[in-house]
């Protein structure tokens, strides 16, 4: 017993061999450990490779222009070849392309040797990229205030003058030659309308004889209903309908409606108080215009102005790739006094020269010479509009302007919305009041920009006069795709550095290479 208790007795104070007894109960956490520290390594290679895979897909596809199938094909082929990983396995490969970026989300799976002792599942990893592109196609619409403060003076020179000048400049900058095959431009001039020009006479209701005919509302004998002139549309005859329309009720009035489905109205300002040309009453001219009462506007500063087509400014030029017709167009920019200025319906038209639908259809008829595709459903194509103002949105009266232009009962000037307080302008902006109305316009001007670029569009904009007021700017400058897109232009030599930098911003959008 003694033996036995001294033999305890030594045991209890012996050391030797507790590492190997720790050794054994730490053998299974060590060997676990080592063999997550390999799958978690193996983790990060595939993140590693399958990022560089997806990298490589995303500069392969950045410089390719196709369809949606053949470009997740071109990338799930890229990162097939630069994915080697043993035991890996590539799930799934998305592009998502725009004629700006290319993005790429790879997915992959690896099997693990350790990790699957404390967990079933493979390790699943998704690398992102994405690239801008390096240019495309570009088709823009330069949407130009062209009322009559643009003839306001400014430094030696006049507004109209400046904005000539800063346009052309524009224009030099983005077409390389005459003939362009990947530029589209389209020119908008507006005022407190639009002349739709040369489509026209396709898009109105020529059934409307009331506003299609010279017609006096007040008490003029000498001639009936059959002896009244019926106009024509002809684009330089100052007594005959120059193409300006008045703007569709409901939702037409902004959208895309086609004209087969709800027809313009031709915009002939009738004979009013505020509007005293003449119509022969005998003789064998009996019924036509007196020319020489006829003084539409364009030529100066003034708003003692008559005919049919007063306010009425030049024609929109569609897309086209030629820069002698966009500089032509430029070049016969005026300014045109009488009715005020709606930048609204500068903008609506502004997107129906971009847009496919009718009465605008270049950029439908027009094929994508890289793809063959329509330029409007080519994601080679980028979309952008350039809108500029010289000042605040406004329903104008002229008033009492002499003989010809007196103070009637009309509450303003006649718009492509028509005058202030009769039925269409009511319908049109809810409102016979003239802040009211501005307001409206504005309003419809912010819903136009969020539509312009929920199509894709890019807009740039410019205010172009000091005399702005701040929320003139805030909408201008909201309306912009993005507050860099935005100048607030108060001379002649910042304009020109507004439409310089809009020039390079557009040319960054076309193809270089």
């Amino acid at each position: 017993m003694n033996r036995i208790s001294s033999t305890l007795r030594r045991f209890n104070k012996a050391c030797r061999g507790n590492i190997s007894v720790l050794t054994a109960f730490m053998l299974l956490p060590m060997f676990t450990a080592a063999g997550l520290a390999v799958d978690g390594a193996r983790v990060m290679l595939l993140k590693y490779e399958l990022q560089g895979a997806a990298d490589a897909a995303a500069l392969a596809v950045g410089t390719t222009f196709d369809t949606q199938e053949k470009l997740e094909a071109l990338a799930t082929s890229y990162v097939a070849q630069n994915f080697q990983l043993s035991g890996a396995t590539v799930k799934s490969v998305n592009v998502q392309s725009t004629a700006e970026s290319v993005k790429i989300t790879a997915n992959a799976e690896m099997k693990t040797y350790f990790m699957k002792l404390v967990r079933s599942e493979d390790i699943s990893i998704t690398a992102k990229t994405s690239v801008n592109r390096a240019g495309g196609g570009l088709m823009v619409a330069f949407v130009l205030d062209n009322t009559g403060s643009m003839w306001g003076a400014l430094n030696g020179t006049t507004r109209i003058e400046a904005l000539r000048s800063a346009s052309l400049s524009l224009t030099s900058s983005i077409f390389n030659k005459d003939e362009e095959t990947e530029l589209r431009v389209s020119v908008v001039p507006y005022a407190s309308m639009v002349n739709p020009g040369s489509v026209a006479p396709s898009i109105v209701d020529t059934t409307i004889t009331d506003n299609f005919r010279i017609k006096d509302p007040q008490d003029r004998t000498g001639l009936d209903d059959d002896e009244l002139e019926v106009l024509s549309y002809h684009a330089t005859d100052k007594t005959q309908w120059k193409g300006c329309v008045y703007e569709r009720l409901g939702d037409a009035s902004f959208d895309d409606t086609p004209p087969a489905t709800t027809k313009w109205e031709p915009l002939i300002w009738p004979i009013y108080n505020d509007n005293q040309y003449e119509v022969e009453t005998s003789g064998s001219d009996l019924g036509e215009i007196d020319p020489d009462t006829v003084d539409p506007g364009g030529d100066r500063n003034s708003n003692h102005f008559t005919g049919p087509n007063v306010g009425c400014p030049t024609p929109i030029t569609p897309l086209t790739g030629t820069r002698s017709e966009v500089v032509g167009a430029l070049n016969a920019m005026t300014a045109w006094n009488r009715g005020g200025t709606f930048a609204d319906i500068g903008m609506a038209w502004g997107i129906r020269t971009l847009s496919p639908g009718e009465p605008f259809t270049q950029s439908a008829n027009y094929n994508d010479p890289k793809t063959g595709v329509a330029i409007w459903d080519s994601n080679r194509w980028r979309r952008a509009i350039v809108l500029m103002t010289d000042g605040d949105n406004t329903v104008y009266n002229a008033g009492n302007e002499g003989s010809r232009v007196q103070a009637g009962s009309e509450s303003s000037d006649i718009t492509g919305y028509g005058r202030l307080g009769e039925a269409r302008m009511t319908s049109i902006l809810g409102t016979s009041n003239s802040t009211t109305a501005r307001n409206e316009v504005e309003d419809r001007l912010e819903d136009l920009c969020d539509e312009a670029k929920s199509q894709g569009i890019t807009i740039y904009t410019v205010v172009f006069a000091s005399s702005a007021n701040t929320g003139t700017r805030q909408l201008y400058e909201s309306c912009a795709s993005d507050p860099g897109k935005y100048w607030f232009a108060p001379s002649a030599d910042s304009l020109d550095n507004a439409f310089g930098a809009i020039g390079s911003e557009l040319n960054k959008l076309r193809i270089t290479r």
